[in-house]
């Protein structure tokens, strides 16, 4: 999910990174929170085969490339999950475990902003 879920090459982290981040901040008494911004802006989710039903409007045929960015496929952009399924939790209960793994905080932002509700519609056009 993280190479699909970034905008450019180069612009994502390694687990080893993400590690030696956490502890140099620590260092420092800096927080780092990370957050999992959702049900919106949840699209690389769909680019697993396993879990792209549970994210809303992914199937769309729209496609289009950012200059020297991956191809992003899905529109609109934030691609909400659905949350009448139960595969939903099971990427949700992924994120989570993974996300606690890296970030000893007890915090972490999990988004709930610009989610395009028309994706719920009965026929959302998928």
């Amino acid at each position: 999910m993280w190479k699909n879920g970034a905008f450019k090459e180069g612009e994502t982290y390694s687990r080893e990174q993400i590690k030696q981040i956490v502890e140099y901040a620590m260092r420092l008494a800096i927080r780092v929170i990370p957050e999992f911004d959702n049900p919106g802006h949840s699209r690389a989710i769909g680019f697993d085969s396993y879990f792209t039903e549970v994210v809303r409007c992914f199937n769309k045929t729209d496609e289009y490339p950012l200059d020297g960015a991956y191809t992003i496929r899905g529109t609109p952009l934030s691609a909400p999950l659905d949350p009448s399924m139960e595969r939903t939790y099971e990427a949700i209960s992924g994120i989570l475990s993974e996300l606690h793994e890296l970030f000893p905080d007890s915090h972490l932002h999990l988004g709930g902003d610009e989610v395009d509700t028309a994706c719920y519609d009965e026929n959302p056009g998928i």
